[in-house]
């Protein structure tokens, strides 16, 4: 993994066609061994949770080349490798398990990113109805300690539907994303034992998940 965060820094100093694909046989034995990596952690996953079963590395993986068709940023590769293991992978829309790599950036977060509008009024509503059981969630120990709830956009006023209505932490129904992620150092993937690390993290907060993947039982 040293070598993985070794070459996504040089690549975030040379992000262009030339140099990468002077480096693209390093790239795709780094991309074969982090596929390697999140087909051991799917496994492991699925053992605790069935939504993952059957999942394949190559549909939780997010692709190096960005979309800059609409962006002004022309920079033509993501600086960082990405998996998203949930069911339907990186294209569902299940609260999963995020792995991210990236030099001074890595993290790992459990939860629902960006859902889509019916469903993020469906989750407030669920926050909001079940208040003992999202806050036993987020105030347990670990969680508390290690995660953080992604709160940077969230929406500047309470939504019309809770306005004059009674919540101990409103803030919490102003998000547009419910998700929680831990920071992780460089040095952290120095650990033989990362995955092991990773895969108990998840096993610990898989509650979240599936508390909020209970509005699409319905």
């Amino acid at each position: 993994m040293k070598n993985l965060i070794q070459f996504l820094s040089e690549l975030k100093e040379n992000n262009y066609k030339e140099w990468f694909w002077d480096h693209k046989q390093e790239f795709d034995f780094l991309r074969d061994n982090f596929t390697m990596d999140v087909a051991e952690i799917i496994s492991a996953i699925s053992i605790f949770d069935n939504t993952v079963k059957g999942l394949q590395p190559k549909d939780a993986i997010f692709r190096i080349y960005r979309d800059i068709r609409f962006s002004l940023d022309k920079t033509p590769y993501k600086t960082h490798f990405g998996a998203y293991m949930a069911r339907g992978g990186r294209k569902g829309v299940l609260g999963g398990y995020y792995l991210h790599i990236e030099p001074s950036n890595s993290f790992i977060s459990v939860g629902i990113w960006n859902p889509q509008k019916d469903v993020l009024e469906s989750l407030r509503n669920l926050v909001y109805n079940n208040p003992e059981e999202f806050f036993e969630i987020i105030n347990e120990p670990h969680f508390k300690k290690h995660y953080t709830l992604y709160d940077e956009d969230k929406l500047k006023k309470l939504p019309s539907a809770f306005v004059g209505k009674s919540y101990p932490e409103p803030e919490l129904l102003k998000l547009k994303h419910y998700i929680a992620s831990r920071q992780l150092s460089d040095d952290f993937f120095s650990n033989p034992d990362w995955k092991k690390i990773i895969i108990e993290d998840f096993e610990k907060n898989k509650r979240l998940n599936q508390f909020l993947n209970s509005v699409f039982e319905k």
